[in-house]
């Protein structure tokens, strides 16, 4: 067997095995790569770097299971900054009206012609 026909064969076995796995992530389940993942690119790939969210590196693409991300999101969401008992209960046009009356200008003094 020549060396070329060797490449191709080792190369054939190599794509087999990729399409194998490929099929296997397919199977029923959401995966997402970095490309298209609600966390952004550079975000996705360091958290599955550091081992934040599961992820499975296939060719270029780092896949990780649409539950992972979400489970990363709901981790890392900010705490509301205010308690809902301190909403602001009174009518939003009034609210307006009150901002827009607290910035209005105020009028200036006229200096008399001498």
């Amino acid at each position: 067997m020549s060396r070329d026909a060797q490449i191709i064969d080792e190369l054939d076995v190599a794509l087999v095995g990729l399409r194998s796995a490929l099929r296997k992530l397919r199977a029923g389940e959401d995966w997402i790569d970095q490309h298209h993942s609600p966390l952004g690119k550079r975000r996705h790939l360091a958290a599955a770097r550091k081992g934040e969210i599961r992820g499975h590196r296939v060719g270029h693409l780092v896949l990780v299971q649409r539950e992972e991300i979400d489970a990363y999101i709901r981790r890392h969401a900010p705490a509301s900054k205010r308690p809902a008992s301190d909403v602001d209960t009174r009518d939003q046009s009034e609210r307006v009206a009150e901002l827009l009356a607290e910035e209005a200008p105020k009028p200036r003094k006229r200096r008399s012609a001498a």
